[in-house]
């Protein structure tokens, strides 16, 4: 049983003749043929990597390094001059133009800009109390007003009151 396991693991000669050869031939037979394919792949290697040599750019000449740097500086200034527009249109100073990069949320920072200057207005400004917009009597109106009317526009508005009654 062994013996049958061993035969099918040799591979038989398709010629029918035998060489015989020593085992040091037989290495360097083995080591020639090594060397034949790896010479023949280290030429494909070699041409190829003249190929893709031969398909990148050359380096560029100084004209062609000008020509992209003004290419480059004219698309951050349009890039520059629209941000400028845009931040006009939503009524903002365009001097934020220095401060917002090219891809910057203007829709979001005028939100922000607004809630800010509001909130500034209510902590400083001044708000008026009880302010009733009675400016709307005339000096006749006054003048042809009872006394009680008169004592009411008084009280509610004294400044107005004073100036009707100066007015005469």
């Amino acid at each position: 049983m062994a013996n049958e396991v061993e035969n099918e693991n040799v591979v038989e000669p398709t010629n029918d003749e035998m060489v015989s050869m020593s085992k040091t031939d037989f290495n360097k037979a083995i080591q020639s043929a090594e060397d034949r394919l790896r010479t023949k792949y280290s030429k494909e290697i070699k041409e190829l990597e003249q190929k893709i040599t031969n398909l990148t750019p050359a380096n560029k000449s100084e004209q062609e390094i000008e020509l992209e740097t003004r290419l480059a500086e004219v698309a951050a200034k349009e890039k520059r001059l629209n941000l400028q527009d845009t931040l006009l249109a939503k009524n903002l100073d365009k001097s934020f133009v220095d401060y917002l990069r090219d891809d910057a949320d203007v829709d979001a920072f005028e939100k922000i800009i607004t809630n800010i200057i509001s909130q500034r207005i209510i902590e400083t400004g001044y708000t008026p109390i009880n302010h009733n917009n009675t400016d709307s009597i005339t000096k006749e109106k006054w003048h042809s007003m009872s006394f009680s009317e008169r004592q009411k526009v008084f009280e509610s508005n004294p400044e107005l009151a004073k100036r009707l009654m100066k007015s005469k």
